[in-house]
């Protein structure tokens, strides 16, 4: 009986000597798990009670973006660039009429070429089928103004959005546009522009300034645009840039009054300017003038292409050095470079040219 219990506990001492370092490793995994999801909740309490509390919701993540619902939220993100790489959507309709002159934070910075303080936004904006009223800015001189000012990147994105009413004036500066002054390697998708005028000086859109190398697309303007040059009712300039499925009405011109060497409007009714560019199953409803050359589709296609596309507005050019077309007003190649193409287009409006 004696040595059946002393074997017993012999097993008992071995089978401990075996399992206690693995219970050891075990229980303290199981600490550190614990340890490590309290310190993350933790964490994600302080952030949403602190940085992000200036939404109405969200992580700013793909699947839970930072979520605008007022113009509070929405004027918060132009004052923290540290987001301008985030995701966000919009709840509701939004009103900004509280906020005139320069009030309203525009969300993206664009100072000069190769400026250091250049910032731009670079993340994802979902309208969600939204409305935005009321965008009312008014400033003297600057460059890359809009809604958002500057927009760059291959994953950029503004989508599903339309301003109502939005009333952009910039006495001085370029890349004008109510939704995007300057776009980059961007994407603008299913956004339009309901009433509400754009006035700038050079590189004027109803809906993005300047487009190099980015994409708009399913997009519409009824707007008044007014500019030096080049002027557009969808872009100012189509630099390398992708212009499809577009639709634009209201009144273009360019009120370039001066002429002189490098000193001609340039101005149309989709695109002020079209260089290397392409236009496809774009119209242009809306009436074109200026003084210089003048489009009703696309002022001057510099090695562009333009397939699909229709223009019915009336156009009228004047100037010592005034050209107009119906369609475009100057269509240009180089030597060396493959020339531009406009195929399967047409025009029915009225064209005249006033010396």
């Amino acid at each position: 009986m004696a040595r059946h219990w002393i074997n017993v506990s012999v097993l008992w001492v071995m089978i401990c000597v075996l399992l206690g370092p693995q219970r050891s490793v075990w229980a303290h995994d199981r600490f550190t798990d614990d340890y490590n999801r309290e310190q993350s909740t933790e964490k994600a309490l302080e952030i949403k009670g602190t940085l992000y509390d200036y939404y109405g919701g969200g992580m700013g993540e793909p699947h839970d973006p930072f979520l605008i619902g007022d113009p509070n939220h929405l004027n918060a993100i132009g004052a923290h660039p540290e987001h301008w790489d985030k995701h966000f959507k919009l709840t509701a309709d939004i009103d900004l009429s509280r906020f005139t002159g320069t009030e309203f934070n525009i969300i993206g910075r664009y100072i000069d070429i190769a400026h250091p303080d250049n910032y731009p936004f670079s993340g994802i904006f979902d309208g969600n089928g939204h409305r935005i009223f009321n965008f009312n800015y008014d400033f003297i001189e600057g460059y890359g103004m809009g809604l958002f000012g500057y927009v760059k990147g291959t994953d950029a994105k503004i989508k599903n959005l339309t301003l109502v009413d939005p009333n952009l004036t910039v006495e001085k500066g370029s890349y004008v546009g109510g939704l995007v002054g300057y776009l980059k390697s961007a994407t603008v998708n299913d956004c339009g522009i309901e009433g509400g005028s754009i006035t700038g000086e050079n590189h004027v859109g109803g809906l993005v300034g300047w487009n190099e190398e980015g994409k708009v697309t399913n997009c519409y303007a009824n707007i008044y645009v007014k500019g030096f040059t080049p002027v557009g009712g969808i872009v100012g300039s189509n630099d390398e840039g992708e212009t499809i499925n577009c639709y634009a009405t209201g009144i273009t011109e360019s009120i370039l009054t001066v002429e002189g060497p490098g000193l001609i409007g340039v101005v149309g009714g989709m695109a002020g300017e079209n260089s290397a560019g392409f236009i496809s199953n774009c119209q242009s409803v809306g009436s074109v003038k200026g003084s210089g050359i003048v489009g009703g589709l696309v002022g001057i296609n510099l090695l562009g292409k333009i397939v699909s596309s229709y223009a019915g507005g009336n156009v009228k050019a004047g100037g010592l050095r005034g050209y107009a077309g119906g369609l475009v007003g100057v269509s240009i190649g180089y030597h060396f470079f493959e020339p531009p193409t406009i195929s399967y287009c047409w025009s029915t409006g009225n064209v005249e040219g006033i010396r």
